[in-house]
């Protein structure tokens, strides 16, 4: 979820200031809000989808094409371009939290209540830290580069997902029936 929150966080906060760089602000205010309005038919599909495809299948699928989105929109395209690839990173980063919510619930439906502190504590630390990790490099080295981190934490949550399957075994949530060893 901190990684989730990470990639959230930093397109918040970013994604409008970078584009000004070369588009007018009210364009720049336009891509976020093409971002945030992929949000809402994701965030519906992916829930709707988490009774039908295993959680970290649905979550694979969902973020792996974030990833080519976020090279598009931060490699200096504009245009319907850029638009369609903001699109498509929001409705692939809006994916995370309703599907890793769902797959904890699942694992361990007895803890709701903390498990909903938890996943929203950590989507909380990495919306808050993040931005600000970004906006050093993005001091140093142009904010350009330093959104290319986006893609590296896409990247690592990919990487994450993988490493869940593999270490329970399963795409799904682990239970009782299938524990995570």
């Amino acid at each position: 979820m901190c990684l989730v929150g990470s990639l959230e966080g930093t397109i918040f906060t970013w994604l409008a200031y970078y584009a000004t760089g070369f588009v007018p602000a009210t364009t720049a205010n336009l891509l976020l809000s093409t971002y945030l309005l992929a949000y809402i038919p994701a965030r519906f599909i992916f829930t709707l989808a988490i009774d039908y495809v295993p959680y970290l299948a649905l979550l694979l699928v969902a973020v792996a094409p974030g990833i080519p989105a976020l090279v598009i929109v931060f490699s200096g395209a504009n245009g319907l371009v850029l638009f369609a690839a903001v699109f498509v990173a929001g409705a692939c980063i809006s994916s995370g939290f309703p599907i890793s919510t769902a797959y904890a619930v699942d694992a361990a439906p007895e803890y709701t209540g903390p498990l909903n502190a938890l996943t929203n504590g950590a989507m909380y630390i990495g919306m808050s830290l993040a931005p600000a990790l970004v906006g050093v490099p993005g001091d140093l080295y142009g904010i350009q580069r330093a959104l290319g981190l986006t893609v590296g934490i896409s990247g690592a949550l990919i990487i994450t997902i993988v490493v869940m399957v593999v270490r329970t075994g399963t795409a799904n949530a682990p239970t009782a029936n299938t524990p995570a060893d």
